[in-house]
């Protein structure tokens, strides 16, 4: 084959392959285009003052999640249950559970 011949092979116009069909599966919302439900539970929870300023400024406060005691006591759990995790060697001050929360007086927290 001639160096002619085998330019003219590359210049030929190719077939594509058609596109790839995808099938959807799931039918999506658009950001903040909420449900009926989810917005009866927004409603219901009272933060719809934090959805409208997370669509203003990208971010959003939930104010008085929970009660202190409630807050308290999940604290408490997370801690102990990533001590419980931490292997034996990576604790600290004898198997104390120590980080910066852990640090602060129970009457500053």
């Amino acid at each position: 084959m001639s160096e002619a011949e085998v330019l003219s092979e590359q210049d030929a116009p190719r077939e594509t392959p058609p596109a790839p069909k995808y099938e959807k599966v799931f039918e999506t919302r658009a950001p903040f285009d909420l449900s009926d439900e989810l917005q009866a539970r927004v409603d219901a929870n009272g933060v719809a003052d934090t959805i409208e300023h997370l669509k203003a400024n990208g971010y959003g406060y939930v104010r008085a999640a929970g009660s202190p005691d409630f807050n308290a006591r999940l604290r408490e759990t997370i801690i102990r249950i990533a001590h419980e995790n931490t292997p034996v060697e990576r604790r600290s001050l004898g198997g104390v559970p120590t980080c910066c929360c852990t640090r602060i007086p129970s009457s500053r927290r």
